[in-house]
């Protein structure tokens, strides 16, 4: 689960269609050509609490066998001039107890997202003790959340936003706080190289994960090759994934709402490596229909390797569920299945690269992957052009920001495809 920013004020009947950046809310002026709000939810608007609920309903129903949930990050709403510390904690008690409702006995563990500080992306450094403190913040997460995270977890929680937790022998999933790479984080201007030792802190926890002969799977919020991460930081996380990329075989993001995925390659081979799962977004806010995702992986058998085997993506129609009465039961239903639906013998990084290879050569595999990048919200209906497809495309192999050079081939080879489709066209003219 990701990018739930629940509304907790979402006001049916309100306008959904506003000069904010965050609408269906009490109060606001009426736009002349606004349509009330809608019972589920609107694109332009957060993720109503009702609507939550019977998300969370669905997803334990639908699948009982679930082993533990992932919670990227971002849970309070974008109304962020109306938020204060007491707003945000509210919004994440509402959330923890949701959770703890539709799932008493699955370990549910939390990563921090920009928007659960106040302000929003403000994030000092814990352990400069002249600045600010988020430790309102984090000592909430770890009571939260205190009904799934054991002692130790709870005291790193409290302390930095982090924790590492050895959830099988075999396998230990670190929360990262990837806010310490948050570029709009104000915080980080005097000392930005690493906040809180945090990435010196994640070297130690991989060491010991290595000698003891754990895998590794990183939850964390900001994927390290957004604009939203400073180049820096996602340099050295970048060099860390490639020195343990043996021992991490998977790392789960949100943040952009898309539904995308990253490819980090060795520096020196060039060979593909590692993958950041970015996981798609709850909330519908900017044309997009709520989705969540569930990963199948190998760890139920001795000697497990815990890679990613496969994933399937549900996803909710808002449109077609606003015409049903508010008492109906919501039911997300199966988009797309990684292996099948995208036609990958396995999902090791060295697939993932060819599949960006055929997004950049067919038309087809493109335009379904672009539906699929927004669940077919309003916002696939939107053309992506030139540019576009290759930002999006550049995202897909950009891991380390300050490594543009499987982006540059990706530009490069687009432009050759465009001169032999211009050739095409000049032959049929001579005809």
């Amino acid at each position: 689960l990701s990018d739930l920013h629940v509304q907790l004020n979402y006001s049916v009947g309100s306008p959904s269609v506003c000069h904010y950046p965050l609408c269906c809310t009490p109060g606001l002026p009426l736009h002349p050509h606004s349509p009330p709000a809608r019972y589920w939810g609107e694109y332009a608007c957060d993720l109503p609490p009702w609507t939550l609920e019977a998300t969370l309903s669905n997803i334990a129903q639908t699948h009982p066998d679930i082993e533990y949930v992932l919670l990227t990050g971002d849970l309070p709403a974008h109304d962020v001039w109306l938020q204060s510390e007491d707003s945000n904690l509210h919004v994440i008690q509402v959330v923890a107890a949701a959770l703890r409702k539709h799932f008493p006995n699955v370990p549910v563990l939390p990563a921090i997202g920009n928007h659960e500080s106040f302000p929003v992306n403000m994030f000092p450094d814990p352990t400069l003790s002249d600045e600010e403190s988020s430790s309102w913040l984090y000592s909430s997460m770890a009571k939260y959340f205190s009904h799934w995270l054991p002692e130790e977890q709870k005291k790193t929680m409290a302390k930095a936003g982090y924790f590492s937790y050895k959830v099988k022998p075999s396998l230990t999933i670190i929360s990262l706080n990837s806010n310490f790479c948050n570029n709009l984080n104000l915080w980080l201007l005097p000392s930005p190289a690493d906040p809180a030792s945090h990435l010196a802190w994640l070297v130690e926890e991989l060491l010991i994960a290595e000698k003891s002969r754990s895998m590794v799977h990183i939850i964390s919020h900001i994927p390290p090759g957004t604009s939203s991460c400073l180049g820096a930081w996602s340099h050295q996380y970048s060099r860390i994934i490639e020195r343990f990329s043996s021992i991490i075989t998977a790392q789960f993001f949100g943040h952009s709402h898309w539904d995308e995925f990253s490819v980090l390659f060795n520096s020196s081979t060039r060979q593909p490596i590692s993958m950041a799962y970015i996981t798609p977004s709850l909330t519908p806010h900017d044309g997009l229909n709520p989705a969540y995702r569930v990963y199948y992986t190998d760890s139920s058998r001795d000697n497990s390797t815990h890679l990613v085997l496969d994933h399937a993506t549900y996803s909710l129609d808002l449109e077609m569920v606003n015409t049903l009465p508010s008492n109906t039961t919501l039911s997300y239903t199966l988009e797309y299945t990684a292996r099948d639906s995208l036609g990958m013998q396995d999902l090791s990084p060295e697939s993932w690269g060819g599949f960006v290879q055929r997004l950049v050569r067919e038309e087809e595999a493109w335009d379904m992957f672009y539906r699929r990048y927004s669940r077919g919200g309003p916002h696939a209906h939107k053309k992506c052009k030139k540019t576009c497809k290759e930002d999006i495309l550049c995202r897909l192999v950009t891991f380390d920001r300050e490594d543009t050079m499987e982006c540059g081939r990706i530009k490069k080879e687009m432009k050759m495809i465009e001169m032999e489709q211009t050739e095409q066209w000049t032959v049929w003219d001579i005809l």
